[in-house]
């Protein structure tokens, strides 16, 4: 199954899954809430959101386009994550990101991390916050000039 298009409250609602002594999943309403908390502490609004899950819901792909300085550049977020050890969580950003369900995920920054016990909301909040951060320090000088049109998800 490559994945489907979906709301994000059909991404709230899939079920969670059970921790274990050694792989403790995050859900991924808890991603999105995180990433969304991030996202409005750094003073940034989301302005599109495109969501896909596969795997019978177990594994969630998102893209965020995120309010702009000027008309000429748009900061997204990808977002990946899994329930059943198919994949790391991860978080990508930056004017062009590339979130695909086939695996492909590229941008700027770009940061993994595997669900072991040692993956928390603390850890996963610090995450966020660098990929914010990111753009509220240089990257919005560096980038000028780059279109809208640079997220993709598939």
């Amino acid at each position: 199954m490559l994945g489907n298009t979906v709301t994000e409250a059909e991404v709230i609602q899939v079920p969670e899954v059970p921790y274990t002594d050694t792989f403790h999943p995050v859900h991924h309403r808890e991603v999105i809430s995180v990433m969304r908390n991030s996202v409005q502490n750094v003073g940034l609004e989301i302005v599109n959101a495109e969501y896909t899950l596969a795997r019978e819901g177990l594994q969630f792909f998102g893209v965020w386009d995120l309010s702009h300085r000027n008309a000429d550049m748009c900061w997204s977020l990808g977002i990946r994550n899994s329930m059943d050890k198919s994949l790391a969580l991860g978080i990508v950003a930056g004017t062009r990101v590339f979130v695909c369900s086939n695996l492909a995920f590229s941008g700027k920054y770009l940061e993994f991390r595997k669900h072991t016990k040692g993956l928390d909301i603390e850890e996963l909040e610090y995450m966020a916050f660098k990929a914010c951060l990111l753009y509220t320090s240089d990257a919005a000088d560096e980038l000028d000039g780059v279109d809208l049109g640079g997220r993709r998800i598939i």
